[in-house]
């Protein structure tokens, strides 16, 4: 059958969602990718005018050849491999059928990189986990590479034993495991890179429906691949009160108690990538550089557009699980989405700003007790009633609630930073 996308015609033999019915037995065009690919190409074209000498691209995983076709239409310099000879033959009859010029090699990509390589762009886009292939992408590509990972229960912490064994980490299941999971990636990939003496940065990511995608930049030097290594670290935090604290370092040193609610349910979550997911102004050229010819431009837009203005601090709350710490009720839309305006809130503008004096914000700090309790333990803990309560934003948007916290002042006790996040639903 023909498929058209992005103002492009490509033959497929059967289309399948791989997140719901797997990979079948052969090659397979998957529809529900084109988010995916739409980003892709934005990016590939924002990231022209960031490195003008980018040229080369590897389609790692083929397939049907869409993603090399569409870089190829980009005026890319495109190599499509493949391990599967149907793949490789599909792959060239639909770089000929649009005219354009490309490479097309039936070999593991592993072997093609140290070969052949270096190249500009690598994208990986494996079904399940990139790791077996993120050493040899990482030690030859020049710029830039682009990983999906779709094994998303073990990057999540759902299934902690396999997520341990592929990304050398301990992830955890928490409320915000999307994010968990884009973070546990990027931390993986950043360690395989400094490896090799290579700084892998990124700047872009996003989290959509069950996949995790990162564009990374390289820059080679032992200097630049410290400074990467030095925005890892271990976040702990309370299942009880909902207390986080991110701390930096490769040396765990978890907490035993909740230093808020003095709780033992405490868990470490490590090391994971605590630095920024994506370069603001890299994202917004991205944005622009999506064409209404893209099937997902609305969504593309959309989710870039977030992206662009996230905060750059680790973790984010659900704001269902805040009010039901406390036993309150969630706040309607328009009441959470109005006081936000002028309070310096970066993300989305829906935001309910928590003073320490008003009676409907949540604080996770809240979560065990009532006012008594709170003050018997500000007073164990040896900081002012006044400060248990530091200011919160709640954001709500369909299908992701979070919180929004900005930077606590000095004389603040604790703060959680949180963010709303670039998740895709």
């Amino acid at each position: 059958m023909d498929i058209e996308e992005g103002g492009l015609t490509v033959s497929v033999p059967e289309t399948r969602d791989g997140a719901s019915e797997g990979t079948g037995g052969g090659v397979f065009f998957n529809p529900t990718q084109e988010l995916n690919r739409d980003v892709t190409v934005a990016t590939l074209r924002a990231y022209r005018d960031r490195e003008p000498r980018a040229e080369t691209y590897l389609d790692a995983m083929a397939a049907s050849g869409i993603r090399g076709v569409r870089a190829a239409a980009e005026g890319y310099d495109v190599t499509c491999a493949d391990v599967d000879p149907d793949a490789v033959a599909l792959a060239e009859r639909n770089l000929d059928a649009n005219g354009l010029d490309g490479e097309t090699v039936h070999r593991d990509v592993n072997a093609l990189l140290y070969d052949e390589g270096p190249f500009d762009v690598v994208d990986l886009d494996p079904y399940g986990t990139p790791i077996p292939f993120a050493d040899a992408a990482l030690a030859n590509a020049r710029n830039l590479v682009c990983v999906t990972a779709t094994d998303t229960a073990p990057l999540c912490g759902a299934h902690l034993q396999s997520g341990i064994r592929k990304y050398g980490a301990v992830p955890r299941n928490t409320d915000y495991h999307p994010e968990m999971g884009l973070r546990t990636l990027i931390s993986a990939l950043v360690r395989t890179a400094a490896r090799y003496d290579v700084a892998a940065r990124p700047v872009l990511s996003h989290v959509s429906r069950h996949y995790a995608r990162t564009y990374l930049e390289l820059e080679s030097g032992a200097r630049a691949a410290d400074d990467c290594v030095d925005q890892l670290g271990y976040v702990d935090g309370c299942e009880d009160c909902l207390w986080r604290e991110p701390s930096r370092g490769l040396i765990a040193d978890p907490a035993e108690t909740c230093p808020v609610c003095g709780g033992d349910r405490v868990l470490t979550a490590g090391p994971i990538w605590l630095g920024a997911v994506a370069d603001a102004d890299f994202a917004r050229a991205v944005r622009e550089a999506v064409t209404d010819d893209m099937g997902e431009a609305k969504r593309a837009r959309k989710l870039l557009g977030t992206v662009a203005r996230e905060l750059d601090t680790p973790t984010h709350y659900d704001q269902h699980r805040l009010y039901k710490a406390v036993g309150r009720a969630r706040h309607r839309h328009g009441r959470v989405r109005r006081p936000a305006a002028g309070r310096g809130v970066r993300g989305e503008p829906r935001a309910l700003p928590r003073d320490g004096g008003q009676d409907d914000g949540v604080d996770p700090g809240d979560a065990r007790g009532g006012p008594r309790r709170r003050r018997r333990r500000d007073l164990r803990l040896g900081r002012p009633a006044s400060l248990s309560h530091p200011p919160r934003f709640c954001d709500y948007r369909p299908n992701r609630r979070v919180c929004l916290a900005p930077r606590p002042p000095p004389s603040a006790p604790f703060a959680a930073s949180s963010t709303s996040r670039w998740t895709d639903r």
